[in-house]
């Protein structure tokens, strides 16, 4: 995993050692890198950013098939509609019912 040098990012599992040899950042950086709690936001946050790709890979595939099937993406659009209008009409109902 290449990442560029102003990012500040290490890629996992290597070694960073302080210039300025100070013992105590060291000391620091090492303690925290081993926290339980640590090491699980890691990976939630890994684990995050791997749905967040797939979620964007999925809606990306969505968008292919409706480019290449307009007639499919017609009918899913009138279809959505009609239940977005039955939803707000049963909602006027239950609404106006307590009146």
């Amino acid at each position: 995993m290449n990442m560029p040098a102003s990012s500040g990012a290490v890629p996992d599992g290597v070694y960073v050692r302080f210039d300025d040899g100070d013992e105590e950042a060291e000391d620091l950086l090492r303690d925290t890198l081993e926290q339980e709690d640590y090491q699980t936001r890691v990976g939630l946050r890994r684990r995050a950013e791997h749905m967040a790709d797939a979620a964007f890979r999925a809606a990306e595939e969505v968008e292919a098939f409706d480019r290449k099937n307009p007639e499919i993406l017609a009918q899913y659009l009138r279809v959505k509609k009609i239940e977005r209008l039955r939803t707000e009409r049963g909602r006027r109902r239950s609404s106006g019912a307590g009146r």
